[in-house]
């Protein structure tokens, strides 16, 4: 079943935290735009590492639901925060099962991210953002799970600012 996301809330909360690292580090959108989407890439991969999907040399199993979340959402901040650079007006993505498996929804992830910054746009913001969000479901993340997985981070990430992180 293919269903819809609003990310309404989670793009204000997210500029809320931007407008603080904004401010606290004298740093904008646009001389921040490649580190952000370099962080961008870190995160998608420190998930990717948790799910070992890839590690067909290994018999370990994949981290446990919640780190591979923790993971995610840590590359959602960074999605959000290019959206709100983008000015990004809509905000209510599909939330879309796909026949593609893992490694394939990785990859083409990772193939959106290099688009989108050699042509920074709303489409290719887009399509980026509905393969993360694919990949999303197609690890078990239920919206709730997306949207506590990010609220949880978000009060770890005011903190960490507050505390000069």
């Amino acid at each position: 079943m293919n269903d819809t996301i609003d990310l309404t809330k989670l793009f204000s909360f997210q500029k809320e935290l931007d407008q603080d690292i904004i401010d606290k580090h004298h740093v904008t959108y646009s001389n921040t735009r490649n580190k952000r989407l370099l962080a961008l890439y870190c995160e998608v991969s420190e998930c990717l590492n948790e799910t070992r999907i890839f590690k067909y040399w290994s018999f370990k199993k994949a981290s446990e639901k919640s780190i591979i979340l923790e993971e995610y959402v840590d590359g959602l901040h960074f999605l959000l925060s290019l959206g709100i650079d983008l000015d990004c007006q809509n905000k209510v993505f599909p939330f879309l099962d796909s026949d593609l498996d893992l490694c394939e929804l990785f990859l083409n992830l990772y193939q959106d991210i290099s688009l989108l910054r050699n042509n920074y746009n709303q489409d290719n913001y887009r399509k980026a953002f509905i393969t993360f969000l694919t990949i999303g479901k197609k690890l078990e993340f239920s919206k709730e799970d997306i949207y506590n997985g990010y609220l949880k981070k978000l009060e770890i990430n005011f903190i960490r600012q507050k505390e000069n992180y």
